[in-house]
């Protein structure tokens, strides 16, 4: 037996160790799009074992901005790190991403928390040329932001979309515009502050997929992703993900009874548009 035992020691040493998955956190509450980001994350990589072995996920200590997370992407400064942000050409140059639009398309319904005091301004835009008057916050670095400055709208970026609410309230941007997945529960965890509302009168709408990114080293990771995204679209589990997750807040939007501006989306002018036949209507 004792003649054995370098081989099986042999055999021990290449035993797969579990891959480590670090991923960010945007947001210090609780927030409907990262819950279901996180679930779509673990679907993928469930449904991938077979191919791709082990996984384990770490989730990162400090919350992290988009800016940040592309930076440190960028760097590879942590490996095997993923986040989710909307497409660019300019991140595309630098970095890998899962070609399935994780969201399936809802975040580009937008609809506006606004001061009570803005409520029936909004109610008499008829065009989107009406908009221009309004401030419009954003988080640092979204996508959403060279989208609303191509059609002329008034953006101001922030550097944690937290502060977005308060800022409306206090009067010092007149819209946070957030995805119908949102609203409601964005809606339940703000109403409290004093001042605060949500329009009722209209929404927008770009396409804005949103992908999985990682440092180009990091592409068997990436590929992982985008085999499990498509097995679980296939299977109907990240439907069913997305149902669980957000259709009370699309309920809540109320969309069919507002008037829907629709906006070109300048960063997918070199983007195949095979992405939109994933996208599911709200």
């Amino acid at each position: 037996m004792i003649k054995y035992l370098p081989v099986l020691m042999l055999l021990c040493s290449f035993q797969i160790s579990a891959l480590t998955v670090n991923y960010r956190k945007p947001s210090s509450y609780p927030n409907a799009t990262f819950a279901f980001e996180l679930s779509t994350l673990v679907l993928a990589l469930d449904l991938t074992v077979e191919e791709y072995g082990p996984y384990t996920l770490s989730e990162l200590p400090h919350l992290m901005n988009v800016a940040r997370a592309s930076r440190v992407a960028k760097s590879n400064s942590i490996e095997n790190f993923v986040f989710i942000t909307g497409y660019k050409e300019s991140l595309a140059e630098e970095l890998d991403y899962a070609a399935f639009p994780v969201d399936l398309g809802i975040l580009g319904y937008r609809i506006c928390f606004t001061h009570q005091h803005n409520l029936q301004a909004l109610k008499r835009i008829t065009r989107l040329d009406d908009l221009k008057k309004f401030s419009i916050g954003q988080g640092l670095h979204w996508s959403d932001v060279a989208v609303l400055r191509h059609s002329g709208l008034n953006v101001v970026e922030v550097p944690m979309f937290e502060s977005l609410f308060g800022m409306v309230a206090s009067k010092r941007i007149d819209l946070a515009c957030r995805g119908i997945n949102e609203l409601g529960s964005d809606w339940e965890l703000h109403r409290h502050m004093k001042g605060l509302a949500y329009d009722q009168s209209i929404a927008l709408y770009y396409p804005l997929p949103r992908f999985f990114w990682a440092n180009k080293r990091n592409k068997a990771l990436i590929d992982r992703i985008e085999l499990g995204l498509q097995k679980a679209y296939a299977d109907g589990s990240i439907q069913e993900v997305w149902k669980a997750h957000f259709e009370e807040n699309i309920e809540f939007a109320n969309l069919a009874e507002r008037r829907l501006f629709r906006l070109p989306n300048p960063n997918l002018d070199k983007l195949a548009d095979s992405f939109e036949h994933y996208f599911l209507e709200p």
